[in-house]
């Protein structure tokens, strides 16, 4: 799966608002060029392959390196970018806790991940207020 596929699977699962459409249309662009990060190392290795004519040995030497690098750098300058936005839109699992407080579970539409300390206080103030732990009087 490209990280194209996965971003328009992710994209599908949660529930963006209009405002939020720039945000995507960047995360759908950074994935695109992640995406490409190969094309761009194919057209590498045909100027590689030239370079085979003219110097097998300095070929050899060049091309796996060559490859690795223009990947690695395109991952490295786009990749973070990505993350950025992906969490700026609360697609990450820390950007969906620290909007809903919840932990752990992945999150997601109705994921049931737990409830944070500041939700538990606030259903305890809630039932004290209710008089449901409503402390004994004192005579």
């Amino acid at each position: 799966m490209t990280i194209g596929e996965a971003l328009s699977a992710s994209l599908k699962a949660v529930q963006l608002r209009p405002e939020d459409g720039a945000a995507r249309a960047l995360a759908e662009r950074y994935a695109r060029d992640l995406d490409q990060a190969a094309v761009v190392s194919a057209n590498l290795t045909k100027a590689m392959r030239s370079l085979l004519a003219v110097d097998p040995a300095l070929h050899d030497r060049f091309l796996t390196l060559a490859t690795r690098i223009e990947e690695t750098a395109v991952l490295a300058a786009i990749g973070p970018k990505l993350l950025a936005a992906l969490e700026q839109l609360g697609m990450t699992p820390a950007a969906r806790a620290a909007v809903t407080g919840k932990t752990g579970g992945g999150g997601g539409k109705g994921d049931g991940a737990g409830r944070s300390k500041l939700d538990e206080l606030r259903t305890r103030r809630e039932r004290r207020g209710a008089g449901q732990h409503a402390p004994a009087s004192v005579d």
